[in-house]
């Protein structure tokens, strides 16, 4: 910043040497800076008025008739004589206003500026009108509700004088914006069911906060106070609750009789681990898996005797649209092991998934299926049916088709973290890749094709749900969300969109628990961006001959799909279109996967 005073900035403002936003930044850095002493704080000194130029004057002061010069005359009637005194009064009522106009041009608009700076005479009341109209408009055009966004115009609203803001207060612009406030806080209420309570909240206190100062007692905002002191009284309470400490519990996993050898796997398990499998008995109606935790016998080490390896427990990946068989009816179940503490106690009975179809047409398509008592699965949304053109403008991408969903399904409203990922190789026994970052909440990554599958095959089955992988044109489908421009958000992709290179590289993708990316109208997260994501289908060229239907397309490559690109491409390769073949054994740091449970 070249101007180190409120005057000279404002000066620099009037005579458009910087533009609007430019004079609100670093005004506000001014201010900043004059308050915590970085700048010191000079008293205004006004300059001396202005001399008035002393006029030739051919009377003195008790004279009250101008003295002429003689001129000689024919004889004739002299001219008659004019006073000069008007045409003086005149340039120095001029002038003087001259000087008045220039001033007030110069004055500081700022009502928190400090008291010995402030201008005597304040600047035109419909100028702060109109800049408060402009700040409300411009939030309003650009629709964008980062915290970091919210906050800066929450200042600059806080600049205006109270004239300017009582101006504004029953605008059709201030309605509009409390209407878009009031949206986005029941909006962010539905993330209360899937859990992230804190995050909520705060990004709730920040609106209200907001409300609030644009539009004082208005009653709409008043409820959504209640409902966020309620809320938050919760939340305060749950934390406060001083958690139950459990021994560890020795586990026992039987496989199904249908398996070539029965698979017994003992290892021990601490319940005070969020991440652990539950601690009540639970039994998957897939494929007659049955899980009982014992908590009386001490722990005992990890013990392992498999005829076979343990990844063999989860039977392969079943073809495409082909719908999963439920061994109930063919084969009986294996016998559960069962610990004589525990015979005489009635098993826990097992939570219901809030997981269905119908959930496609409510405010709230939320939901998540539990795992156990303890642990919940992947937060999810249920989508509607509907079509998609699929494609775009490179070979790959050709040809450009539309394709049907013909029912609902639900879809990770997040890429697979590592927490969630983590609770897989626990249960499973299974080596976890190696990851690059220490953030839990942060995409799971080096995973490969193979290994992700594998993962939605155990969550089928201790969920009791169907997860799978999602094909490429359900994919698709819901990145767009209803769209058909390049990206979710139109022809062009910001940094408020999406995490990616904008105009440096990135070095890492952000976590399910930050929010300064924008969702698509399907309410999901990074679909585009962060990390690139695995789905079913098998590579192929380009989409001539895939299915209309939008199930997954089989082969013999082992090259598999990846879409959506990573936080290390251009806005290029993060199109909606956008399409990228991996090996199934591929696994990097640019790489994780998304979810899908089918739904009735």
């Amino acid at each position: 910043m070249t101007t180190l005073t409120l005057r000279g900035l404002a000066k620099a403002y009037s005579d458009n040497i910087v533009d609007r936003k430019k004079y609100i930044r670093e005004r506000r850095e001014l201010i900043d800076n004059i308050t915590s002493g970085q700048v010191p704080l000079v008293p205004y000194e006004p300059s001396p008025p202005p001399q008035v130029p002393d006029l030739e004057r051919t009377f003195s002061d008790g004279e009250t008739t101008l003295e002429l010069p003689q001129i000689e005359t024919d004889g004739s009637e002299p001219p008659p004589r004019k006073s000069n005194v008007p045409i003086v009064l005149a340039a120095i009522v001029a002038l003087a206003v001259i000087v008045l106009i220039g001033w007030i041009k110069l004055a500081p608009q700022n009502d928190h500026a400090p008291a010995s700076i402030k201008p005597t005479i304040a600047a035109p009341a419909i100028d702060q009108a109109n800049t408060g109209a402009e700040l409300l408009s411009e939030f309003l055009g650009e629709n964008q509700w980062q915290p970091e966004r919210i906050d800066e115009f929450h200042h600059d609203w806080q600049s205006l004088s109270p004239d300017a803001k009582l101006e504004n207060v029953d605008s059709p612009a201030m309605h509009r914006v409390i209407d878009s406030i009031y949206q986005k806080f029941l909006e962010e209420n539905a993330l209360l069911e899937l859990g992230d309570r804190e995050d909520v909240l705060a990004a709730q206190r920040q609106l209200l906060d907001l409300a609030t100062e644009l539009s004082p007692h208005n009653e709409r905002v008043e409820r959504l106070e209640e409902d966020w002191r309620a809320n938050n009284a919760q939340a305060l309470a749950l934390r406060d609750v001083e958690p139950q400490t459990i021994e560890p519990s020795t586990v026992t996993i039987t496989a199904p009789s249908k398996t070539p050898d029965n698979l017994t796997t003992t290892f021990e398990s601490p319940a005070a681990d969020p991440a652990q499998v539950d601690t009540e008995m639970l039994e998957s109606k897939n494929d007659n898996l049955a899980v009982r935790v014992d908590p009386e016998p001490p722990a005992v080490e990890a013990e392992i005797t498999p005829a076979t390896p343990a990844t063999e427990d989860f039977a392969p990946l079943a073809p495409e649209n082909t719908p999963v068989q439920n061994d109930e009816q063919s084969t009986p179940a294996a016998p559960v092991q069962t610990s004589p503490t525990r015979d005489a106690k009635k098993p826990a009975a097992k939570k219901k998934s809030s997981c269905r179809a119908a959930l496609a047409k409510q405010r709230r398509p939320f939901c998540r299926d539990p795992i156990g008592e303890k642990a919940a699965g992947p937060a999810l949304v249920v989508l509607p049916p509907g079509q998609v053109n699929i494609g775009g403008r490179n070979v790959e991408e050709q040809p450009t088709r539309t394709m049907s969903i013909a029912r609902p399904f639900a879809l990770g409203i997040f890429e697979i973290s590592f927490n969630e990922f983590d609770l897989f190789c626990r249960a499973t026994k299974t080596s976890c890749p190696a990851q690059p970052w220490s953030d839990r909440n942060l995409p799971v990554v080096n995973v490969p094709w193979t290994l992700a599958v594998k993962y939605t095959q155990w969550l089928s089955k201790v969920t009791g749900a169907r997860y799978r992988l999602p094909s490429e044109g359900e994919w698709e489908y819901a990145a767009r969300a209803g769209t058909t421009t390049p990206y979710p958000f139109g022809d062009e992709v910001l940094p408020t969109h999406a995490r990616f290179s904008f105009r440096g590289a990135e070095t890492m993708p952000l976590s399910n628990k930050d929010r300064s990316v924008n969702r698509n109208a399907f309410r999901l997260y990074h679909m585009i961006g962060n990390v690139r994501e695995w789905v079913l289908d098998v590579w192929h060229d380009n989409h001539a001959g895939a299915p209309l239907d939008a199930s997954a397309r089989s082969g013999n490559s082992d090259q598999h799909v990846v879409r959506g690109g990573s936080y290390a491409d251009g806005a290029e390769n993060i199109r909606s279109a956008s399409r990228l073949r991996l090996s199934a054994q591929t696994s990097d740091t640019k790489t994780g996967f998304r979810i899908l449970r089918e739904v009735d």
